[in-house]
């Protein structure tokens, strides 16, 4: 038996000697950024899936955007994203790490979600939007093959892979003061060995469940100073100012459910994580009639991030050896080591989080230019890299066409359509401070289509 095993393992070994090398990297770079804080399992979930979000620093949080996929860092955009959008599905494709140049290791996530404005569909008061949403995250770790203990013929062939399905529900309330708080029901699955390993009648997979939480604000200053002075605040006819602030909060991948592969007693804690994050916007929106265009925004936002995860070292005597196994990981409560104030509104430095900015300039909405900045202490893992990025909307052309009175055709059903469809493609870059990481010049490309409500 001992003899079989021995042979199996080196099976096992000859079969992942090929790809080896770039699983490990794939690992050891996700993994790395977690270490000084306190392992964890599934570190792929910790990766940001959206473009838009990725071309201005990372940042998801603190900035209402309308894409799908954003609702996967805080589900409670949903609550904002069914006040006005009716439906919309996303897409987004990236390279894992593209300085190894294996064509196959890949992150690939879909989503779509739908909303409904109570009032604007039953005349509810007060204002109540509901959203849902449904996405996968897909991270392929490549194709392996099981070669014969007596040579190099292949055995068997398997895809190793990594994936998340997220089932998620917003609510949003509307007032004065936009107020929305979400919840995402995630289901994880990691397929890294799917045989019996080494004859231990055991495979190399592991399924657990896990959950966000996410709160959202926005605080319309013009709307507000306008409904303070019964009238809107113009700054000529049909041209308005635009200033929004906004906050956001999000835990992802809590639970206690333990990730466990092979050995029950060697589980690993699931990456839970804490989001903070700013924002404001400033603009110049033209409205006439059921036309709201906004030829002119700024954005920047800035956030915050903490691993929840923490270690214990094992028990030593007093020579310094190891006496016995450490004790288990457990979670830290709240946000961690977020300072609100130090990190998001005074900006101080903080080794013990993440801190991300980002900036994005729209205009006509059309074309859209966005940049950032990802900053990891030394002792955390120490990722520090730029990103830059840009969005093109057609709902953009159609506004303009509308604002300078050009017919778009008939009044037909093609006409409406084109009305209240909108189609994005996004573009993003990280661009490492190290020219060699692994990281360096990774590229994110997302298309995305928006169906907003008939009045």
């Amino acid at each position: 038996m001992k003899t079989d095993n021995r042979a199996k393992g080196t099976a096992m070994l000859r079969a992942v000697s090929k790809r080896i090398v770039p699983l490990l990297l794939v690992h050891f770079f996700a993994v790395t950024p977690l270490l000084a804080q306190g392992e964890a399992a599934l570190p792929f979930l910790l990766t940001s899936p959206s473009a838009a979000a990725n071309g201005m620093g990372e940042t998801s949080v603190g900035l209402y955007r309308d894409e799908p996929l954003n609702v996967l860092n805080n589900p409670a955009h949903l609550g904002m994203f069914s006040r006005s959008r009716r439906f919309s599905a996303g897409y987004d494709y990236s390279d894992w790490l593209p300085r190894i140049q294996q064509s196959d290791l890949t992150f690939k996530t879909f989503g779509f979600a739908a909303g409904v404005n109570l009032r604007r569909q039953f005349g509810l008061d007060p204002e109540i939007s509901i959203g849902v949403s449904y996405s996968r995250i897909r991270l392929n770790l490549g194709e392996f093959s099981e070669t014969s203990p007596d040579g190099p013929d292949v055995i068997s062939t398997f895809d190793a892979y990594e994936t998340a399905d997220n089932y998620s529900v917003g609510v949003g309330l509307h007032t004065w003061v936009n107020l929305s708080a979400g919840y995402t029901l995630k289901h994880v699955n990691s397929v890294l060995a799917p045989f019996n390993v080494q004859g231990q009648d055991r495979q190399g997979v592991a399924s657990v469940p896990a959950y966000d939480l996410g709160f959202f604000m926005a605080i319309p200053v013009m709307e507000i100073a306008g409904r303070i002075r019964s009238s809107p605040v113009a700054i000529a006819d049909g041209l308005f100012p635009v200033l929004n602030l906004s906050a956001g909060l999000a835990k992802n991948n809590m639970g206690n459910t333990m990730v466990i592969y092979i050995d029950p007693d060697q589980g690993d804690p699931l990456p839970r994580y804490a989001r903070a994050g700013v924002g404001v916007e400033l603009g110049v929106s033209y409205g006439r009639g059921d036309l709201d265009w906004r030829p002119f925004m700024f954005s920047w936002t800035r956030e915050s991030n903490d691993l929840l995860v923490r270690r214990y070292p094992a028990p030593v005597n007093d020579q310094g050896m190891i006496i016995g196994d450490p004790p288990p990981a457990d979670y830290r409560g709240g946000l961690g080591d977020i300072r609100i104030v130090d990190d998001l509104f005074l900006g101080k430095p903080n080794d013990d989080v993440i801190i991300k900015r980002g900036w994005q300039l729209e205009l006509l909405e059309f074309v859209s230019l966005r940049g950032g900045r990802f900053l990891e202490a030394p002792e955390r893992g120490n990722r520090r890299f730029t990103t830059s990025g840009y969005m093109l909307r057609l709902a953009g052309v159609v506004k303009f066409l509308r604002a300078l009175d050009v017919p778009l055709g008939p009044d037909n059903l093609f006409a409406s359509i084109l009305t209240h469809l909108d189609v994005r493609y996004n573009h993003s870059q990280i661009d490492s401070d190290e020219l060699n990481h692994p990281l360096n010049e990774r590229e994110f490309s997302a298309w995305t289509v928006i169906l907003s409500p008939w009045d």
